[in-house]
């Protein structure tokens, strides 16, 4: 594992050494340094604000969130030791090879050593997000915390005994608090997730037990983590927006009454929206407050010129104004969140728009489909029903991630770490039902 673990590393280090040195100078020619014009370039000035403030005031100016990014804040320590990029680039290259690296572990549970490393593949070499993890980004740290939240989750779900409970607890808060650093947000999505989880679990081991204390640890165990995911929600630059949508709160609409937005806002608006008697009250709260989401990124039609965002801004006439109209809306926000780019759209690099990333996104759709039917197979033949943890965790995410965000772009990015772990798990799954029908074959 630690040659494994090294190559990931060098792998990784190579390339955004590349990216940063050729393809974004060759790509943006004005970027400076290195740095993806955009989101990279401000967590890049708000890491250099915080540490000029630290050399004037000390170290007691460090925040770890300025301005909501945790992910500047820790550039920001690691512009304190070096005043490089590259310590930022070295730091990313150490997260990504770790997760590939947990990722392995995971596959492990059900898998052999040979065919755990091929099917964590696409994860170590990641080609298009190699970019993204070359700058200051949120994703290498939601990458890593998600992994090791899945396989801490997956292994106390399947260990009794005191100490690896300790050990596994351990690891499943680590990942909580790395996905807390950088999308605290992302935890309000896992709680229900994971309540669900456990709830399943205990129920499901109670009734293969004589005595209901043997599964104090497990409920301890889940009393720890979701009490952990619940504390972990706030400290991002969106807090006080989800915060009002939560309270029931209008959100101001924008300066463009005819506008998408401002359509969608008041449809959302808490008097307008129609709750159903059948839903419990918490639902219909969150159906809302994911509708504003939608609602908040069509925004960006306004305040952005860039072609390529504004294509990726979609379903623009769908605005729900009730809870029914957005449950209506679930099966639409798979094929977004899980399902996307369609097969009808597998050929568009080569059709309409030349692309690197669409030709690479369009070859992980495919592998993709593949892995969710080998998935389904396997779970159901072998009933390693521990696998559906994973899956369960990934599916449920991705569809909120669709239900919430209608710019394409940001949902590649969002759902990226779920978007592997169903790849990759069902690679190996594949895998492992070819050989058994192979070896069958006379």
């Amino acid at each position: 594992m630690a040659i494994i673990g090294a190559a990931a590393f060098i792998y990784a280090l190579c390339s955004m050494i590349f990216i940063r040195e050729v393809a974004i100078p060759y790509i943006y020619p004005s970027a400076v340094d290195g740095h993806l014009p955009g989101d990279a370039a401000y967590y890049h000035s708000l890491a250099m604000e915080q540490l000029t403030k630290i050399d004037l005031q000390g170290i007691s100016a460090f925040e770890l969130r300025p301005k909501g990014q945790g992910a500047a804040g820790i550039a920001s320590l690691l512009y304190l030791a070096i005043e490089s990029p590259y310590s930022v680039v070295i730091l990313n290259s150490v997260l990504h090879a770790a997760a590939t690296l947990i990722l392995i572990l995971i596959l492990r549970r059900w898998f052999t050593f040979r065919v755990s490393i091929i099917a964590a593949s696409p994860l170590a070499l990641s080609p298009y997000m190699m970019i993204w993890f070359s700058q200051i980004n949120k994703e290498s740290y939601m990458l890593l915390g998600v992994m090791l939240f899945v396989y801490g989750l997956i292994e106390l779900l399947s260990i009794r005994c005191r100490p690896s409970m300790l050990r596994n607890l351990f690891i499943a808060i680590s990942g909580v608090v790395l996905i807390g650093l950088v999308r605290p947000y992302a935890n309000q999505i896992l709680f229900p997730i994971t309540a669900f989880i456990f709830s399943l679990a205990f129920l499901w081991q109670l009734r293969h037990e004589q005595s209901i204390m043997k599964l104090m640890p497990l409920a301890a165990s889940a009393a720890t983590v979701l009490l952990t995911l619940g504390l972990l929600t706030s400290g991002a630059a969106s807090d006080k927006t989800l915060t009002r949508i939560s309270n029931e709160k209008p959100v101001s609409i924008p300066d463009h009454p005819q506008s998408t937005a401002s359509a969608c806002l008041r449809n959302a608006d808490p008097i307008r929206w129609a709750n159903e008697a059948w839903l419990p009250d918490y639902i219909d709260t969150r159906l809302r407050s994911m509708m504003t989401q939608r609602c908040l990124v069509f925004t960006l039609l306004e305040s952005q010129s860039n072609p390529i965002t504004l294509d990726s801004i979609i379903d623009q006439r769908r605005l729900p104004s009730g809870s029914a109209e957005a449950l209506g809306y679930l099966p639409r926000a798979v094929m977004i969140g899980v399902l996307s780019p369609w097969p009808t759209q597998w050929l568009y690099s080569f059709q309409v728009r030349p692309s690197i990333f669409y030709t690479i996104s369009s070859i992980e759709a495919v592998l993709m489909y593949v892995a969710i039917f080998g998935s389904c197979i396997y779970i159901a033949r072998r009933k390693r029903w521990l696998a559906a943890v994973p899956m369960t965790l990934a599916l449920s995410f991705m569809t909120i991630v669709g239900m919430a965000t209608p710019y394409i772009g940001a949902v590649y990015r969002y759902r990226y770490p779920w978007w592997m772990l169903v790849i990759c798990v069902g690679i190996a799954a594949s895998m492992t039902l070819f050989n058994e029908w192979k070896g069958k074959t006379p």
